[in-house]
């Protein structure tokens, strides 16, 4: 051993982040789709530029639902673009570190729904069959959320309970998800809505 260096182990750092960096992309692709793709058209991890703390979405569209999964009814969605979202981590801190989300370039344009064609009947009927759809939409993504809320908890009892490493990591993920969420700060810049009738 003429060469003492060339024996040495990784450093403890390097090998938790390199075994961390995959389970770690699958979270958080898994939180961003889980989050941004009742919003985002043709989301997908091809998408997704995941720096060294940093990680950047570019030129996403905006579903046409997106102001009715919002609880606005009686605008439509005629455009939407979201330019640039930059989420920053706090890699060294992940827990407990402030996670910064940076939107620029939000685009909207949206018309007031259109109700009216002929008698007052026709246009009532109308507008109640669309609240109703737009409805029955926002009542099914929140169910849909609740039941994987629901899942995680039960995996993360299951975990605790046993002591031990559940399915996919799930105990893990939940907990990791609920930190992450307490702990965003969001900036919106160059934002338009423009609004026809």
């Amino acid at each position: 051993p003429s060469n003492p260096v060339c024996c040495q182990a990784p450093a403890p750092s390097y090998v938790a982040a390199r075994w961390l960096a995959p389970m770690f992309e699958r979270v958080l692709n898994r939180l961003l789709h889980r989050f941004l793709s009742p919003y985002v058209e043709g989301f997908s991890s091809d998408k997704l530029s995941l720096g060294i703390g940093s990680l950047k979405l570019d030129n996403l569209r905006l579903k046409a639902s997106l102001l009715s999964v919002c609880g606005i009814d009686t605008l439509e969605l005629q455009a939407g673009q979201l330019g640039h979202l930059e989420i920053a981590l706090p890699l060294s801190a992940l827990i407990s570190g402030k996670i910064h989300v940076a939107i620029h370039g939000l685009h909207l344009r949206a018309r007031t729904r259109d109700f009216a064609s002929g008698d007052g009947s026709q246009s009532d009927s109308k507008l109640l069959e669309v609240l109703r759809e737009s409805r029955s939409h926002r009542v099914q993504m929140k169910a849909a959320q609740l039941l994987e809320l629901l899942r995680n908890q039960r995996l993360a009892e299951a975990a605790s309970a046993a002591r031990e490493e559940v399915e996919d990591g799930a105990g893990f993920v939940a907990k990791l998800t609920r930190q992450l969420l307490a702990n965003i700060t969001v900036d919106i810049t160059d934002m338009d809505l423009h609004l026809e009738s």
